[in-house]
């Protein structure tokens, strides 16, 4: 018959040890970090009171790992997501080309734009974030692809025009109109 030795010891944070001071297994959600020590994954904390046992954080839904429940405690963010560092923490947000699917704020998805935009922050013609085309001009999320005669327009070309700039005027023209200076100005 054997005595267990009162001088074997296995450290608190250990499930099992295999020796004196060696852990051989940790519980869930914990890891081995030296020869007798577990310690909580990230993404786990450690219940209080509870020495080996680590419970999974709830975290916020735009966080695929984190630190704590808060939306800026994010560790680790979803695919075509970025991790955005602020004052308060770590926050993720869609990269640039992408928008959140609605109510799944983990999934970004590929932006499906406009024609007229390069990027957008959805498919309308006004969710343009910035333009296709390099003359176009963005007003209110639209990309107006005017003549540069023109402020504002119909579409491109010369005589397509809507509005002009300052000390121009509309005149029609070739079933169109375009803008010319007013009397006075050149």
């Amino acid at each position: 018959m054997c005595i267990r030795d009162s001088s074997w010891t296995c450290h608190n944070s250990c499930l099992t040890c295999k020796g004196k001071n060696v852990c051989e297994t940790c519980s869930e959600g914990a890891a081995l970090v030296g020869p007798n020590q577990c310690e909580c994954k990230p993404g786990y904390n450690r219940i209080l009171n509870a020495p080996v046992k680590c419970q999974k954080i709830q975290c916020d839904p735009a966080c695929k790992s984190c630190s704590g429940p808060g939306a800026d405690q994010c560790l680790e963010c979803s695919d075509n997501a970025e991790l955005k560092k602020s004052g308060k923490g770590n926050t993720c947000d869609c990269k640039t080309g992408y928008h959140y699917l609605s109510d799944t704020p983990l999934k970004c998805e590929k932006d499906k734009c406009h024609p007229s935009c390069k990027t957008c922050s959805g498919p309308g013609k006004n969710e343009c974030t910035t333009c296709a085309h390099p003359s176009a001009k963005l007003v209110n999320g639209e990309c107006n692809a005017c003549h540069p005669a023109c402020e504002t327009c119909d579409g491109f070309g010369e005589f397509k025009c809507k509005s002009c700039g300052k000390n121009q005027e509309l005149f029609s023209k070739e079933g169109g109109q375009t803008c010319r200076c007013k009397d006075g100005f050149y």
